[in-house]
């Protein structure tokens, strides 16, 4: 069941995010790294775990959603998720 409920979910945030780092990076003509995908992802993964996935999912008293859905944890969740794709973003793009 986990892996039904945040694979998808953490797929739309790296994609998201890879798509805002290729956005701005081509405005700046120059890649972006870990810092403006840890801020890109912060704000995707509050708004898919926090309002969106109780919202289809479902919550009960001390289940998964229930837990992610908490603000600190997503957050921090989407930061490391975001720093990971930020990191491998700018990696990428030196080629």
């Amino acid at each position: 069941m986990l892996l039904f409920v945040l694979l998808p979910l953490s797929l739309a945030i790296a994609f998201g995010t890879g798509v805002v780092l290729a956005m701005v990076s081509y405005l700046r003509q120059r890649p972006v790294g870990a810092v403006i995908g840890a801020l890109v992802a912060l704000v995707l993964a509050e708004l898919f775990l926090s309002l969106i996935a109780p919202q289809v999912f479902g919550t009960s008293d001390r289940d998964f959603t229930d837990i992610i859905g908490k603000a600190l944890l997503s957050a921090s969740y989407g930061i490391v998720l975001g720093g990971l794709t930020g990191f491998a973003f700018r990696r990428l793009a030196q080629r």
